[in-house]
């Protein structure tokens, strides 16, 4: 009886090989990719977070984190940070659709940071800070920031562009981050006024004088827009401003809820 070869043919055999390396190759690219995807999932918060806070070389400010990564961060690690570098930190502005985009800090007057940078540095640009006599939480009836009207356009300038009724339209928001919370604001007015007492007042008898102060400081805005709602609490951004000597440009806003 003739025995037959029972063997695979060599074409077969390295057909089935080949296919099993694909296999192989194609479980390990797989394998692969899910192990990356895991890494970024349980890293990319910590990377956010380093990025956070970082110095921008060439202009010397605070790049902040898009709402996303704010909520991710929380805003009790972003001030952990902030403190690090200033304890005298109350506060972190961002204005969106500007370059305004800083911490705030606060010392007991206020001439300080309008030559001491935010790293504490001799700087022309100062730093954006807190009137004095505003309570640090930000919880007294007017809050009041200052910042330079620098010529390249950094710090408070584009508070200057405010005064242009299209430009003030496309820009009601403002972002303050606080340590225990985010406070979003909509704009009331801009104004061009001299630098008198009477804008820095903080504390009101009642609600109805404070109603009285917004609708006077704001009333040669001609394209205000007063809120709805009865204010508690009333915010001013105040830069220097060329129309006359010593004059200022104050943005109004009020809590954006109040609409």
């Amino acid at each position: 009886m003739e025995i037959t070869d029972i063997s695979a043919p060599a074409d077969y055999v390295n057909r089935g090989g080949i296919q099993a390396k694909k296999y192989v190759y194609l479980f390990a690219v797989m394998a692969g990719l899910f192990f990356v995807i895991l890494f970024y999932r349980e890293n990319g918060k910590t990377e956010t977070v380093s990025e956070s806070v970082i110095l921008n070389d060439r202009n010397e400010k605070f790049i902040f984190p898009e709402k996303n990564t704010v909520t991710v961060m929380g805003n009790q690690k972003l001030f952990e940070e902030l403190w690090q570098k200033n304890e005298e930190t109350v506060a972190f502005i961002k204005i969106p659709g500007t370059d305004i985009d800083y911490p705030v800090v606060q010392a007991d007057n206020n001439e300080k940071y309008l030559k001491i940078s935010f790293e504490g540095e001799e700087s022309a640009a100062g730093a954006i800070y807190l009137d004095c006599d505003c309570d640090r939480s930000l919880e007294n009836q007017q809050v009041i920031f200052y910042g330079h009207h620098m010529r390249d356009g950094s710090m408070f300038a584009k508070i200057d562009d405010f005064k242009d009724e299209s430009f003030f339209r496309k820009h009601r928001e403002i972002i303050l981050f606080l340590p225990e919370k985010t406070v979003r604001l909509k704009t009331i007015a801009a104004v061009v006024c001299s630098a008198e007492g009477e804008r820095r007042k903080t504390r009101f008898d009642s609600g109805e004088e404070l109603e009285g102060y917004m609708e006077d400081m704001t009333v040669n805005c001609p394209f205000r827009e007063l809120p709805e709602g009865k204010i508690d609490r009333l915010y001013s951004f105040v830069t220097c401003s060329y129309e006359f000597e010593n004059a200022r440009t104050i943005l109004y806003a009020a809590r954006e809820d109040l609409w």
